[in-house]
């Protein structure tokens, strides 16, 4: 997150999970809730503190991506999302139904995630091994959903994908690495290599067979 803000789109896959853990932990809850927040503002600090020995106050410093939410007034930026099929709908009509949108299927995530583990035998441990692929669908979903995206908010997803090709090696991690590959870099074709407008009517339901086709259950 502290490297690239757009993290909070695994946050509905990963934030239930480390609950589990949390809860599943007995002996070392305050332990670890503590390493956590620390790391997370040790973290962030880190990265910051260039702009704090330029002059960039901490009040700027905290709030500078709250102050670039109305930057921009586009439902899509180039990204190969739901709203980029609909070029001509009104911002100020469905930016708000689309972030609901978002929330909701970010809802939905979480909600799967707590549901399955119930149902699980056992501790929620053995669930966890099933957590890297309800993260990558997090990372495709949410911004495939939200409006106000950039093509480059899916590069957490191409990184996730990469990870878990290496970590799998079958047929269908290689399917959704190659999908997000070949969908982002059309994308990023246009700014790079000037390739013209990307062919959103084709690459939009490509980028959702990707989400389709990513594993949520532990293999066998």
């Amino acid at each position: 997150f502290t490297w690239k803000a757009q993290a909070l789109f695994i946050l509905p896959a990963f934030g239930p999970l480390w609950v589990l853990t949390f809860l599943e932990d007995r002996t070392g809850r305050i332990r670890n809730a503590c390493r956590t927040v620390g790391a997370v503002l040790l973290a962030y600090g880190i990265a910051v503190f260039p702009a704090w020995t330029e002059g960039l106050r901490f009040d700027g410093i905290f709030t500078i991506y709250a102050s670039q939410r109305d930057a921009y007034h586009a439902l899509s930026m180039n990204a190969p999302n739901v709203w980029s099929l609909f070029p001509g709908a009104d911002y100020e009509r469905w930016v708000s139904i689309g972030i609901g949108f978002g929330l909701a299927v970010s809802v939905g995530i979480a909600g799967m995630i707590f549901y399955r583990a119930r149902r699980k035998p056992g501790t929620s441990v053995t669930f966890l091994s099933e957590g890297f692929g309800w993260i990558l669908l997090s990372a495709i979903a949410i911004p495939l959903i939200l409006p106000k995206m950039h093509e480059r908010y899916f590069f957490g997803a191409e990184a996730l994908a990469t990870i878990a090709l290496c970590q799998r090696r079958d047929f269908k991690s290689f399917v959704i690495w190659g999908l997000l590959q070949l969908v982002t870099l059309r994308t990023y074709g246009s700014y790079l290599f000037a390739w013209g407008a990307p062919p959103f009517p084709i690459l939009v339901p490509l980028l959702l067979l990707a989400a389709v086709l990513v594993p949520t259950s532990r293999p066998r």
